[in-house]
């Protein structure tokens, strides 16, 4: 009887544990990370300098932002992808994140000072800024041009 009784309670142990094991149960999330393809965009940043001349090449270094909302590449995400490149030889060349929709970036051209010839011959120095948008699909090879112009207080 001893051992029947061993033998039923190690039984009835081995179908309470095979029956109250986990259930393994995968749920997916609305959240999707990396999945986007990317696009390029080449900016020729334009300034300008001197009135009544057609605009020139920005100084190299300055900083130009693509920014586009988190909620492009997935409705419930908040906030804003910000990309930043710097201006060599008056163009930047930005391989930019796209989801497989499109998505419109604004452009902004961050200030940089800059001398100004007047119509007159004089010369004062400004704060210089640029912006724009572009529309990018995945694989595009688009090309923008922002032209900067001064604000109206010299520095």
């Amino acid at each position: 009887m001893k051992n029947f009784k061993n033998v039923l309670f190690a039984v009835v142990l081995v179908a309470a544990v095979m029956f109250s094991g986990c259930k393994k149960e995968t749920e997916n999330s609305d959240l999707v990370l990396d999945d986007y393809k990317t696009g390029t965009v080449t900016c020729l940043v334009r300034g300008a300098f001197a009135y009544g001349e057609d605009p020139e090449e920005v100084p190299d270094g300055t900083k130009v932002v693509f920014e586009a909302s988190y909620a492009s590449f997935n409705p419930r995400a908040k906030g804003n992808l910000t990309q930043v490149f710097e201006v060599s030889d008056g163009k930047i060349q930005a391989e930019l994140k796209v989801p497989s929709k499109g998505v419109r970036y604004t452009i902004r051209v961050i200030g940089f000072e800059e001398t100004y010839k007047k119509s007159d011959d004089t010369k004062a120095t400004y704060l210089f800024e640029g912006n724009g948008s572009v529309s990018v699909k995945p694989y595009d090879n688009k090309v923008v041009k922002i032209v900067c112009k001064h604000g109206s207080d010299e520095l």
